[in-house]
């Protein structure tokens, strides 16, 4: 069951992902268990590593996850979630966010709406300000 509302959630997060950037390309990356890599194939290019949670209530192995596969992939994590009866909402490293904070590493985060995270996401891909790729 758990697994199942999982991969809904993904498939859910993919869709509105796919619209707010306008990436018809963005896909689930199936067997995740065997290649390790995020859960959305189709950003590497922009520097981000995306994990995807639905589930009733918040695990803080979420972001620790979200964390250790973006440092594997040499990308910037982010975690979109959705607990059940609460909207999309995505987490990333606060020095991602404002360069000027690098030295604060993984222990600040911020976290906002995801419509949020994709206007962020879209500056980044266009080159706007703050993009360090």
């Amino acid at each position: 069951m758990s697994r199942r509302k999982g991969a809904s959630g993904e498939r859910e997060a993919i869709a509105i992902l796919r619209h707010e950037l306008g990436l018809q390309n963005l896909e689930r990356r199936l067997e995740q268990w065997r290649s390790g890599g995020s859960d959305v194939v189709g950003l590497e290019a922009f520097g981000w590593s995306v994990e995807i949670k639905r589930a009733k209530q918040w695990l803080n192995s979420w972001w620790e996850q979200a964390v250790e596969q973006g440092h594997t992939e040499g990308r910037m994590p982010v975690l979109i979630y959705r607990l059940d009866r609460k909207q999309w909402m995505a987490r990333m490293r606060a020095a991602d966010l404002v360069p000027e904070l690098t030295e604060t590493g993984d222990s600040w985060w911020v976290e906002m709406e995801l419509g949020t995270w994709c206007q962020v996401a879209r500056e980044r891909m266009s080159g706007g300000e703050g993009n360090d790729e």
